[in-house]
């Protein structure tokens, strides 16, 4: 899948909200916890915890990430207009799930997610948001394996580096591996301005 920016995330996000569908905030909720559109789209009004200060909790209870770990909280940080279309939203839904409908109506707001973002980025896809998302995660110097596999759901390592792809890597990571490299594989000072003939 292409990669998708954060501009062309909020370009989809607006495209949904000028179609008057109430999926913006599923695109920007998929973006801010590299969550999978299916399992966003089975979140209840329970699951999601915003607060005053703009820190975000999701809850995931259903989907295919809870399939395969349990259930599990990503804690993340909404602001700006995203903060204010998320409040808007959970304020005028009520209790259950927020995007009801039946499995073959979450396929429907996938492809309906899919089209938006096709109509700024024509490659994109689904999967483009999350390994997007996951991949910015991954070029943060704290990111850790064990972190990005809590964002992601994966449950083994194989799963994530395929994710994470493309030749990209893990920034926290090449940082260690630079200290050990400049620490213990250096040529010495002296060693390396002798001339080899």
């Amino acid at each position: 899948p292409a990669i998708v920016t954060t501009a062309q995330v909020n370009a989809a996000v607006n495209v949904l909200n000028s179609a008057r569908t109430d999926l913006g905030p599923a695109l920007i909720l998929a973006q801010l916890t590299v969550g999978r559109i299916g399992d966003v789209t089975q979140l209840a009004q329970e699951n999601v915890r915003l607060e005053t200060d703009g820190k975000l909790h999701i809850t995931f209870r259903r989907g295919k990430g809870v399939k395969a770990r349990k259930p599990y909280t990503i804690h993340t940080y909404i602001s700006g207009k995203w903060k204010v279309q998320l409040h808007a939203f959970l304020a005028r839904k009520g209790p259950g799930l927020l995007w009801p409908g039946s499995p073959q109506q979450r396929k429907k707001y996938g492809t309906t997610i899919r089209d938006a973002l096709r109509s700024i980025n024509p490659e994109a896809e689904q999967k483009s948001i999350r390994r997007s998302a996951l991949q910015a995660l991954a070029k943060l110097p704290q990111a850790t394996e064990d972190w990005l596999m809590h964002f992601s759901a994966h449950v083994d390592r194989k799963t994530l580096y395929r994710y994470l792809g493309w030749g990209l890597y893990n920034e926290g990571t090449a940082q260690h591996t630079r200290a050990m490299a400049r620490e213990a594989l250096q040529v010495p000072e002296e060693a390396s301005s002798t001339r080899v003939a």
